[in-house]
């Protein structure tokens, strides 16, 4: 299209600054008349039509979101004005924005006023409709014809103005052109509405700019203030745990942050962990340390750690006193389980210790009277009551995993297997036993006296969860490591293969208060007389103290199953010699004078010992008496070496344990029989006895024991 005189004059005219003016005008005060609207009715031009309705309101309100209003010339803005005056060849162009009361200019090209009263303004016509409003020739439209911007300065003849419509379908302004000579020729509306659609668009992108920018400042403000006040320590360190920037809580717990030493140079002497970093694109990982605050205190901090490229962020939260009070529980709960168990224990021994005092009273007053028919019932009835205490204490060891065990290489299957008749007959016919058996079980290494005490004991506890009859299933069967992995009864177990035997039964089962205490030395469901409340706990001790433990699966309804896991047994374990009878095994003693040999006794319990002479002297041993393990290995460098030592384990000064490493060095084949009322958790490493024998012990257990041990000499 040719470019007409009129049109190159305002390309050229608008090549100039925006705010150029090419025309000086100003504008009158508003007039108050009655113009022609174009329905051909009047109307006071005060602005839109529902100036006061809900929906300029809502335009208003859309304008103002804009922010936009009495803000400085902006590039694009001014870069649209310019386009418009050029492709449609008028000496003035404008972004239009009408306010309230007023048309203000955001973009202008070829007029120097920044707004006009909005009562005059052509733009308030054209925001009423979506199309381009022109108005060819201003002094012959009625609407326009007497309008001060139209018979005064500037002289407008000609109008084209396109609307500016947001998403929200709000006419905020117009992209607008002015000439000064009517135009009947006008042929860019195309050109108008497709910048008002850019003005929007621009209008759109800078509301979102600022909305942004808000956001990004308020989420720094929020940054900045908790890097600054926060309670937990926050560094930020390479992934050599270098610092490289650190928290004021930080620089209070630690001092001054020094960016050339790594973060693990406050680590605690006893924190052996090494440095974590998280892998990238890793998730943020959680560890806890040790470390050393600048006060010179070892504290635990709770760290997040998160990688960001070569930066790791770490977030630390001071865990001490969570600890020490978590710490303090647990001993108090300790406490209070041990005030609980000392009084179990106390009432127990109380009432055994008050019959075998009765009856020794008893014996002791008829003897004196002569009365000597009755007191071997009456002896009886003491002893009977002294082997429950005996059995009583070594439940309690057997709880404090500290008991004496006599383990062996059994068959875990034959050991069920002759329990089955025992089993058949306590039962009686309400209940049934079920046995299910894996393939070729492996042999454990245990003590079968235990185990089977054990399983009686887990047999009656199902027994009396099903008063009113039901079925018992026993389980045998192996356990590899890998069916472990998943399974968490078994989350503390240590890596090995396994034999597990469960009992379970089809009971009432146990609620979640219950499952947790269950173990609990002298806690019983039982009434009052069935139940010592020991058995779980000594099952459990026992199992431990063997190298397994206990899992229960239990609830409400659904009855309970208790597994043992047994550990297998090495290859090329084997079983001991021949095991000394359980306590109170055999009823005659040894005949008096038959035994021979020379046996060197050490025990510091003065009435134990002379108790021991008089035992051993009778059944015709010759003793040799020492009072503690130094006196020992005193006599055991003078005079004739004797055939057997038999020693307590816990003395002063030199203590069983450390007497039989003594023995060996000097005599390395003698046997060495150790007695114990506390064997401890361990036995250790550097111990040389042959066998122990737990306190207290019968007569005939110790005389059988002992004449075990030498017979082998012989048989050598």
């Amino acid at each position: 299209m040719a470019t007409r005189p009129r049109q190159r004059a305002a390309i050229a005219a608008s090549s100039k600054s925006c705010s150029a003016t090419s025309a000086q005008w100003a504008y009158p005060a508003r007039a108050h008349r009655r113009p022609i609207d174009r329905r051909g009715g009047a109307r006071e031009m005060s602005g839109a039509s529902d100036v006061g309705g809900s929906e300029e309101r809502a335009r208003l309100a859309a304008l103002d979101s804009y922010a936009v209003l009495d803000t400085a010339p902006e590039q694009a803005f001014d870069d649209i004005a310019r386009l418009a005056a050029r492709l449609c060849g008028t000496p003035s162009a404008f972004v239009s924005l009408v306010d309230r009361d007023r048309q203000w200019f955001k973009a202008r090209v070829g007029v120097d006023p920044s707004e006009t009263p909005r009562n005059i303004a052509f733009c308030d016509h054209a925001i009423r409709g979506d199309a381009v409003m022109i108005v060819p020739d201003t002094a012959r439209d009625p609407r326009f014809a007497d309008n001060p911007l139209v018979t005064g300065d500037p002289f407008v003849r000609f109008y084209a103005g396109a609307p500016i419509i947001d998403s929200d379908g709000h006419a905020l302004g117009t992209v607008c052109v002015i000439d000064t000579q009517p135009r009947t020729d006008f042929d860019g509306t195309d050109v108008l509405a497709a910048l008002a659609r850019q003005v929007a668009v621009q209008l759109e992108l800078r509301r979102r700019i600022a909305r942004d920018t808000d956001s990004v400042s308020v989420a720094e403000n929020y940054r900045d203030l908790l890097w600054s006040r926060a309670i937990d320590v926050m560094v930020v360190t390479d992934v050599e745990g270098v610092v490289v920037e650190s928290n004021p809580a930080w620089q209070r717990m630690f001092g001054p942050a020094d960016a050339a030493h790594p973060i693990t140079l406050l680590y605690a002497a006893s924190e052996t962990s090494p440095l974590r970093v998280p892998g990238e694109g890793e998730d943020g990982i959680q560890v806890q340390r040790r470390m050393m605050t600048a006060n010179g205190d070892e504290v635990s901090i709770d760290w997040t750690l998160v990688r960001k490229n070569d930066l790791v962020f770490r977030i630390g939260r001071d865990q001490t006193r969570a600890i020490r009070a978590e710490e303090q529980l647990a001993h108090i709960q300790k406490m209070e389980s041990l005030g609980q168990l000392t009084g179990g224990i106390a009432h127990d021994f109380n009432n055994l210790l008050t019959i075998i005092l009765g009856n020794i009273e008893t014996a002791m007053r008829r003897a004196k009277a002569g009365r000597t028919g009755d007191l071997a019932r009456v002896l009886d009835h003491a002893r009977e009551a002294s082997e429950r205490a005996a059995n009583l204490t070594q439940r309690l060891l057997a709880f404090a995993r500290r008991q004496s065990l006599d383990p062996v290489v059994i068959d875990p299957v034959a050991l069920v297997t002759q329990l089955k008749d025992l089993f058949d007959r306590s039962l009686g016919g309400a209940h049934r036993v079920a046995y299910r058996q894996g393939d070729d079980v492996c042999k454990i290494s245990i003590d079968p006296a235990q185990l089977e005490n054990s399983l009686i004991n887990l047999v009656v506890n199902a027994r009396d969860a099903m008063p009113d009859g039901g079925t018992i299933e026993i389980t045998v069967e192996n356990v590899d490591l890998d069916s472990l992995a998943d399974d968490d009864s078994a989350q503390d177990c240590q890596p090995g293969d396994y034999v597990r035997i469960a009992v379970r039964d089809e009971g009432i089962g146990m609620d979640a208060a219950t499952r947790e205490r269950v173990f609990e030395p002298f806690f019983t469901t039982k009434d009052h007389g069935k139940g010592t409340g020991l058995g779980l706990s000594q099952v459990m001790g026992f199992v431990a103290q063997s190298g397994g433990r206990v899992a229960v699966d239990t609830s409400v309804g659904k009855g309970t199953e208790i597994s043992l896991w047994l550990p297998v047994a090495v290859d090329g374990e084997e079983q001991p010699g021949k095991r000394a009878p359980a306590n109170g095994a055999g009823d005659v003693l040894l005949s008096p004078g038959r035994a021979q040999g020379n046996i060197l006794l050490v025990e510091d319990n003065e009435r134990l010992r002379s108790h021991v002479v008089e035992l051993l002297g009778e059944a015709g041993y010759a003793i040799v008496e020492a009072v503690d393990g130094v006196q020992a290995v005193e006599l055991l460098g003078s005079g004739t070496p004797p055939d057997l030592v038999l020693s307590d384990v816990k003395m002063p000064n030199l203590d069983g344990f450390q007497l039989s490493a003594e023995v060996r060095k000097r005599f390395p084949d003698m046997p060495i029989l150790l007695m114990t009322g506390y064997a401890g958790k361990e036995t250790p490493d550097y111990a040389a006895h042959d066998a122990m024998i737990a306190k207290p012990f019968t007569a005939d257990r110790l005389l059988m024991q002992v004449e075990t041990m030498l017979a082998r000499i012989d048989a050598d």
